[in-house]
């Protein structure tokens, strides 16, 4: 935090799904809830603000010990969002291999609503997560199409899109058309670019993206949320004396898209 920071930006995503990998993080303790607080207490001194944070990516129907950590890991982000002022939390929507649409659909509602009443509870949102499967197989919400469907079926309204720049790109996507169809519906943005082939995480013009698209639909739209990077292998590669330069770059690139 103290390099994205100084690097100049003043909203930070909180990434809860990194922090629920290990039994040993601070994020499974019995202290979690004031670990939580110290996060809200240094963005206060520090001038930053979390508007949004990821929830861990879990399987709700294996039954083993660590998909159910992992289950309430996804409500502890809610409940740490409250605590932090958090607007949205980005969730993956379940996926069933060889499934029908529709029971696809149905076994989303049914284990999204009670997070959503949950986040409710919290003054927070969920913002479902565009996915991709590279044309391989047929994943549920790798479209604006199942998106929409899914959000208006829930139709409660801490419930929204998150766009994910890089997993459309895979996904060979018509971005202008699918981030209009969204609508009002977006409210959250994954900024990311890469091959077309492979999920790079990297940052914008590393990439094939097409970023004055990418601009205009946005424009389109009349998006107002953040313009968040999941563009961490700009920067995660680097010596330790190159990163804070990186993340400024970064930065840099964030100002030249938004026009700032």
């Amino acid at each position: 935090m103290e390099r994205t920071r100084s690097a100049g930006f003043n909203y930070i995503d909180i990434n809860f799904w990194d922090w629920g990998h290990s039994p040993e993080s601070p994020f499974y303790n019995d202290e979690w809830l004031d670990w939580v607080k110290q996060i809200d207490e240094w963005g206060v001194s520090n001038g930053v603000t979390f508007h949004q944070a990821h929830a861990m990516v879990f399987d709700p129907f294996d039954e083993s010990i660590e998909s159910r950590r992992k289950a309430d890991s996804a409500g502890r982000a809610l409940t740490g969002a409250g605590i932090l002022g958090i607007d949205w939390v980005v969730f993956h929507p379940v996926n069933i291999p060889d499934t029908d649409h529709d029971i696809l659909l149905q076994k989303n509602v049914e284990w999204l609503r009670p997070f959503v009443e949950l986040a409710a509870e919290n003054n927070t949102g969920i913002a479902i997560e565009n996915m991709n499967d590279y044309g391989k197989f047929n994943r549920y919400c790798c479209s604006a199409d199942d998106l929409c469907e899914l959000t208006d079926t829930l139709a409660m309204p801490n419930v929204g899109i998150c766009w994910d720049i890089g997993h459309a790109h895979c996904q060979k996507s018509d971005q202008y058309s699918e981030i209009t169809k969204t609508g009002h519906r977006l409210k959250v943005l994954h900024v990311q670019d890469n091959n077309g082939i492979s999920d790079g995480h990297t940052a914008p013009y590393y990439g094939t993206v097409d970023w004055d698209v990418i601009k205009k639909a946005l424009d389109d739209v009349s998006y107002k949320g953040e313009f968040t990077f999941e563009a961490h292998m700009l920067v995660r590669p680097v010596p330790d004396g190159c990163k804070d330069k990186a993340a400024s770059l970064l930065y840099d690139i964030g100002e030249h898209i938004c026009g700032i």
